[in-house]
């Protein structure tokens, strides 16, 4: 007013959109008594940018000054679909992958793990290619918008319970305790051969814990565990590539009681060095273990008569297990 001592009087109307959402015009003109005017905004109106006119006069009966103004209606940040929890990190593969989805306006996010945010992790997704154990923990993400913020529901990452082992060359077995060491209680299991083209065929007639090959393993393979409660966990691909024939030579086989046992591991230059021999029961229990420095590696076993198996890693991580008797 150019005259702050005058009465303000004010009216507002509004488009013909805004009407048709269901805002109302005044009809007549109204004293202003305060600085703020307030608008109501209809019930379920949808969202949408409305236009409306404040008209502003001293007197009545003149003609006052029109200002625009616009009516942002938009919705609160909500959150469709939570982070996923149960993520597994296997060692092979180590691809992490959260997602989160959201309504609202001028959406922006921050990844947090436990508790701490992640730096440089500002979109709805969350991805880690070669992810180790580093990265186990409670995730969660805070969706931010033009209407405030809401934080998710925490997801657990984690490794995978469900481990492989391999006992000699023609059997892997699941173990029944989790990483923790506590027992897991498992119904059933579908063992399937994993294909470089990323086909799991199932192994049938396959439902124990072990899987047996006559002809000895060579490949990928992978398990999926029934437990107690219905719930299904597959575990991750355990790949066993063994060493050719006639490159380990084990002798005398048989072999005697207490007799000296020999460990020939025939690769080119050093490759054998640093190579891990383990011998092991038939129920799998370490009896020795010993580090290759040399050509031949010398075990003396005090050791009932029986069969065992000598499992030897080289240090690329190839396998291969042979097994021999005592008499």
């Amino acid at each position: 007013s150019n005259n702050p001592s005058l009465p303000v009087y004010y009216k507002i109307t509004f488009s013909e959109a805004a009407l048709a959402a269901g805002f109302s015009n005044m009809s007549t003109f109204a004293l202003l008594t305060d600085t703020v005017i307030r608008i109501a905004i209809p019930a379920n109106v949808r969202t949408a940018s409305y236009l409306g006119h404040l008209t502003v006069q001293n007197d009545c009966a003149s003609n006052g000054n029109v200002y625009d103004f616009v009516i942002d209606i938009m919705n609160d940040v909500t959150i469709t679909q939570q982070p996923q929890s149960e993520n597994i990190i296997c060692e092979d593969s180590g691809f992490l992958h959260l997602e989160v989805k959201a309504t609202g306006a001028n959406l922006t996010y921050q990844w947090y793990r436990n508790g701490l945010p992640i730096f440089g992790a500002t979109t709805n997704v969350f991805e880690k290619e070669n992810a180790d154990a580093s990265y186990y923990g409670t995730y969660t993400v805070e969706v931010t918008g033009s209407c405030g913020s809401v934080m998710s529901n925490p997801a657990e990452v984690k490794g995978n319970d469900v481990f492989i082992m391999v006992k000699w060359d023609d059997v892997l077995f699941v173990s029944r305790r989790d990483s923790a060491g506590n027992r897991l209680e498992i119904k059933s299991f579908q063992w399937y051969r994993v294909y470089d083209d990323g086909r799991m065929l199932p192994i049938l007639e396959k439902g124990h814990s072990q899987y047996y090959a006559e002809k000895g393993l060579s490949g990928t393979f992978a398990v999926e565990v029934t437990y107690s409660n219905g719930a299904k966990r597959m575990s991750c691909p355990y790949t066993l590539i063994p060493v050719g024939k006639g490159v380990i030579r084990i002798y005398p086989n048989p072999s005697k009681v207490n007799e000296k046992i020999n460990v020939s591991l025939d690769l080119p230059g050093d490759m054998a060095k640093g190579s891990i021999i383990e011998v092991f029961d038939m129920l799998g229990k370490l009896i020795e273990k010993k580090v290759i420095s040399q050509a031949v590696t010398e075990f003396y076993l005090n050791v009932a008569a029986g069969t065992y198996v000598f499992r030897i890693t080289e240090p690329n991580g190839d396998i291969t297990t042979k097994k021999i008797i005592i008499k």
